[in-house]
């Protein structure tokens, strides 16, 4: 690159202990433009920076075998916007939206035999389902299991209030549960049925 008034401008080189950090376009000493970064001489990132974060369109490689793991939008130097992320194999595995690192929004999962798994909408990289909550309920606890499948504890809104209904959503209509009484004992386990034992 050239210096213009003590600063780096134009194609350059940016090396740390005589690594190569990054190689491609800079502004005023900053990553600014098309370019790629390295780390330990293996390339991370290659794509569009703004004041050395990666900013725009670009590819994000596993740093083990350099094969693609993310490509898409890029703010403030995390995954923002549309993308896809993808397994070490080089198979797809999801695609969508980003906020900050995480799928949060529209998007698709994927299997690793390209088998869609769920499409909706996520919320900080879990499934967000939407299925109704009956209406002499609240929900208690949301979470996810190993498997994926939603989580949820409801807790009756109305006497008595201390009875408890632990589900696993696996339809708008049918989940699969286990309902215990104000001393823990276990009542009903089996299907609920538009909110019905």
């Amino acid at each position: 690159g050239i210096f213009i008034d003590n600063y780096l401008t134009g194609l350059g080189k940016q090396y740390k202990n005589e690594e190569l950090l990054y190689e491609g376009e800079f502004n005023r000493d900053k990553w600014n433009g098309q370019g790629k970064e390295y780390r330990e001489g293996v390339l991370l990132y290659e794509g569009e920076f703004k004041d050395n974060k990666r900013d725009g369109q670009g590819k994000e490689y596993y740093y083990e075998d350099g094969k693609i793991n993310y490509e898409g939008e890029f703010k403030n130097g995390r995954k923002n916007g549309c993308g896809k992320e993808y397994y070490e194999d080089g198979k797809i595995n999801y695609e969508g939206e980003f906020v900050d690192d995480m799928r949060n929004g529209q998007g698709i999962e994927y299997d690793r035999t390209n088998h869609k798994l769920y499409e909706g909408k996520f919320k900080n990289n879990l499934r967000e389902y939407q299925f109704p909550v009956p209406s002499d309920m609240t929900i208690v606890n949301t979470g996810q299991s190993s498997d994926m499948t939603i989580v949820n504890t409801f807790q009756f809104s109305s006497p008595p209030s201390d009875m408890i209904v632990d589900t696993v959503q696996f339809s708008n209509i049918i989940t699969i549960g286990r309902q215990y009484d104000e001393k823990g004992k276990l009542i009903y386990e089996g299907e609920f049925k538009d909110n019905k034992k």
